[in-house]
């Protein structure tokens, strides 16, 4: 088992921070011990600065020689054994690049003084050594930066310690809170972000209340609005901001030991005091400086050490610079991201100019190419750059650790929805550490691509991938442990996909077994359903129990759905209502609306139209298209009712896909409903809703190409929607469908749709026309007077207009005169 030494000295001043940083450090060695790492920590504490006790100092000396990180505390003194130890650790390092140095010098507090000895300490730190302190106020700054250097020492990489609700975390293990963090704590923007996200809740729910008291008046549902979007904004916003401070803490970090330049310097302390916008002005001057320094390099007759070193030094400035640019709120998203990307560009540049260390660049083309280039650059120039960093690795390092860049390459084409590519670098990053005899990794990489292969439909291979990675998790957990329900819950999806419904089953038993909900899910949803097993609503409801119990919001509503409908128990409405609610308050929009019906009907709970409304608006302003027709039509056909607000809703429901929405769009702007008539923009909205099968728009379609309206007239296109549209027996594209196709003089195969239509609408004289009219068109004379005559008599009884009427008594007798005339007998 690898071990970790840490050697610890502080003097006596700092006492509890001492026994903090002794408790964290066992906290950390529980965590490790089951990575197989243990973390020993070694305390010397410079009680008497007289102290000079020859025998103990060697012992002392031996251990700093020894030690993996050497850390020294300071805060208004500095003792005579702690510099020694320091001195001593610093000169192991430049002998044998171990231990790591890091200095922590604690904030004076007003009317703290630091001793001379402390000041000339530093002083030589940072003239002599370039040598940048870790500053600290509190406790969890201490932690924060000392979790931070381990992971370096650990792994030369941070990526096991995250930001998240504004905790950070190692593996889950609590270290710090940003609001103790002073970079965090002291910023003005994250102070304006963070208060500002406090008090909106109460402005959110002040509106809320107005909208329910005054629906009537759109303006209060229109600040409302305005509110939950500004909230949601900056909650992600703030998000956002505080991983962009703590990835540029994390490059503060990383410099600490370093040489760095008095700019760094000063940077540095202008981010950790809050100012990270400052942090970003005073180095502008880097960035001017790195392309005049590249120029003098390049341009050059005689290459010196000097000049080298000034743009090497540049490097080190221009990649602090990418993160305060990150860290500076003043700039606009997308002007950040095209600031960072042209540094990026500049320090590749400098790199590929000077005799650097090919390692240094290796880890900056890393975080270019394999971070920034895979989320934000163009698929051209990222896929370049990641083909010169997979040929730089393999020039330094040759198959060791070729893993991650596989896995960074796989990420691209993943990312680039290219999965066929993803799957190939997976099997390449597998492939590497069997070489390298690496057994950890490979379980996920199997585990992944048969996710791919499921998703891509190659079932198969999926099943083949996903039981590689099985074989795995047998050998190190056995079949009972929690590790494997994930995996055995892909392999019912992936059989269950595959229309495999026994072996589907087997494996989401044995992954719910486990306590897996989604598996417990899956097996509810296929009893209720019927898919691959007998229909059973008893065993649905037990296995939704089991997830709902289980916190799975997604089973929790369709629990509420079994108690609402009867379904495997008893109606009950009081249970249904609980379990919506349950799901809903955790933010399932299915339930809000499941809830909003309740209140609306007053099915189970007295009756509540503001209650449904606001379930339905909140629904809706989540994103659910299915609230949002449902508002929309609440607008268009209900009591308070605003036309254009109904635009508004259907519109937003209609661009996420509601066929309905669509439809009742296509309507408004083809009467000028809510909006300006516009019959173009109608065919736009009909023909989205018609492609995904919607009878109705697939009929109004059909009757705008068969009229000209919005589109250049085409009676063909019309007959081949309003067909789409009969074809789904939408009754009342019956009748259009065999007036187009009579038009043709299609009339053969209008006739059974004419029929039909009668058949349909009995009493309508303008359906019995069509059907009148394609008899006539067939030589089917009496029958065709029959029906004209019919037409007739329905439309005196029904109070038509005398020029409708006078319309059919003009065929009627155009027709006997034809018969008589012609002498044609009925076909």
């Amino acid at each position: 088992m690898k071990t970790i030494k840490i050697f610890l000295a502080s003097s006596e001043e700092l006492d509890y921070d001492r026994m903090a940083f002794g408790n964290l450090v066992r906290r950390l060695d529980d965590m490790y011990e089951k990575r197989g790492i243990r973390i020993k920590l070694f305390e010397w504490e410079d009680y008497d600065s007289a102290y000079n006790d020859k025998r103990k100092q060697d012992e002392y000396n031996d251990y700093v020689r020894q030690s993996d990180i050497f850390l020294a505390l300071f805060h208004k003194k500095a003792g005579q054994f702690t510099i020694e130890e320091f001195d001593k650790a610093s000169e192991q390092f430049k002998a044998t690049a171990s231990p790591k140095v890091y200095t922590y010098c604690k904030d004076l507090k007003p009317g703290e003084e630091e001793s001379q000895e402390l000041k000339e300490f530093k002083e030589r730190l940072f003239n002599e050594m370039g040598h940048y302190w870790c500053r600290y106020d509190n406790r969890e700054s201490l932690q924060f930066q000392f979790v931070m250097q381990l992971q370096l020492v650990e792994s030369n990489r941070m990526d096991d310690v995250k930001v998240e609700d504004g905790v950070v975390t190692i593996n889950g293990l609590p270290v710090a809170k940003m609001e103790n963090l002073k970079f965090a704590a002291a910023n003005e923007d994250y102070l304006r972000m963070s208060e500002e996200l406090t008090s909106l809740p109460e402005e959110i729910e002040m509106y809320r209340m107005m909208a329910e008291a005054h629906q009537d008046q759109p303006k209060y549902f229109d600040q409302l609005k305005k509110k939950l979007d500004k909230f949601n904004q900056l909650k992600k916003d703030l998000q956002e901001f505080q991983e962009n401070l703590f990835k540029t803490a994390k490059r503060i970090i990383q410099l600490q030991g370093d040489h760095i330049t008095e700019r760094m310097r000063r940077a540095m302390d202008a981010f950790n005091e809050g100012k990270a916008h400052e942090a970003n002005i005073i180095l502008d001057e880097a960035e001017e400086d790195a392309r005049r320094n590249l120029k003098d390099y390049e341009q050059s007759k005689e290459i010196t050490e000097l000049r080298r070193q000034a743009a090497i030094n540049s490097i080190k400035e221009l990649r602090l610079k990418i993160d305060t640019v990150y860290s500076d709120a003043s700039i606009f998203v997308d002007e950040r991201i095209k600031k960072v990307e042209e540094i990026y560009d500049l320090v590749n540049t400098i790199f590929l100019s000077v005799d650097s260390e090919k390692d240094e660049y290796y880890e900056f083309l890393f975080e270019y190419a394999g971070g920034f280039m895979v989320e934000y650059g163009s698929f051209q120039k990222t896929n370049k750059l990641l083909n010169e960093l997979l040929f730089l690795h393999k020039k330094l390092y040759g198959n060791k650790n070729l893993y991650l860049v596989y896995l960074v390459i796989s990420s691209f084409y993943r990312e680039n929805g290219d999965f066929i590519q993803a799957i190939n670098y997976l099997k390449k990053s597998i492939k590497n550490c069997e070489e390298n005899n690496d057994e950890e990794h490979p379980p996920y990489y199997y585990s992944l691509i048969g996710y791919y292969y499921n998703l891509n439909g190659n079932f198969d291979l999926a099943i083949e991938y996903c039981q590689k990675a099985l074989d795995f998790y047998l050998k190190e957990f056995g079949d009972n442990n929690e590790h494997i329900a994930p995996l055995y819950n892909e392999f019912g999806t992936v059989y269950y996909n595959k229309g495999d419904y026994n072996n589907a089953i087997n494996y989401y038993l044995k992954s719910a077994e486990l306590g897996d909900s989604r598996s417990q899910l899956h097996l509810g949803w296929m009893y209720i359903t019927g898919n691959g097993v007998n229909q059973d609503y008893t065993k649905a409801f037990v296995w939704y129990l089991k997830a709902a119990e289980n916190n799975n919001v997604d089973s929790q509503f369709e629990l509420g759905n079994m108690y609402f409908n009867g379904e495997g128990v008893d109606v009950n409405y009081e249970k249904a209502f609980e379990w919506y609610s349950k799901a809903a308050q955790k933010g399932n929009t299915l339930a809000m609306n499941a809830l909003a019906r309740m209140y609306q009907k007053g099915v189970g709970i007295d009756k509540d139209e503001k209650k449904a409304y606001q379930l339905y608006l909140d629904a809706a302003l989540q994103g659910d298209k299915d609230a949002m027709f449902i508002l929309g039509c609440k607008f268009d056909q209900g009591d308070n009712k605003d036309e254009t607000k109904a635009v508004e809703w259907y519109m937003k429901a209609a661009q996420r896909g509601d066929s309905y929405s669509q439809f009742n769009l296509g309507c408004m702007y083809a009467s000028g409903r809510g909006v300006d008539k516009d019959d173009t923009k109608a065919v736009e909205w009909f023909e989205k809703a018609a492609l995904q099968g919607d009878e109705r728009a697939q009929r109004a379609l059909g009757v705008m190409y068969g009229s000209g309206r919005g589109v250049q007239l085409d009676v063909n296109k019309a007959i081949e929607w309003l067909k789409k549209s009969a074809e789904q027996k939408y009754e009342e594209s019956f009748n259009d469908l065999s007036w187009y196709l009579h038009i043709l003089g299609k009339y053969d195969e209008a006739l059974p749709w004419a029929e039909k239509a009668v058949k349909a609408f009995p009493q309508n004289p303008g359906i019995i026309d069509t059907l009148a009219t394609v008899y006539q068109g067939l030589g089917r004379y009496n029958e065709a007077l029959e029906q004209f005559e019919l037409c007739l008599m329905l439309q005196r009884e029904q109070g038509a207009t005398e020029e409708s009427i006078q319309e059919i008594e003009t065929k009627t007798t155009e027709l006997k005169e034809l018969m008589k005339n012609g002498g044609v007998s009925e076909q």
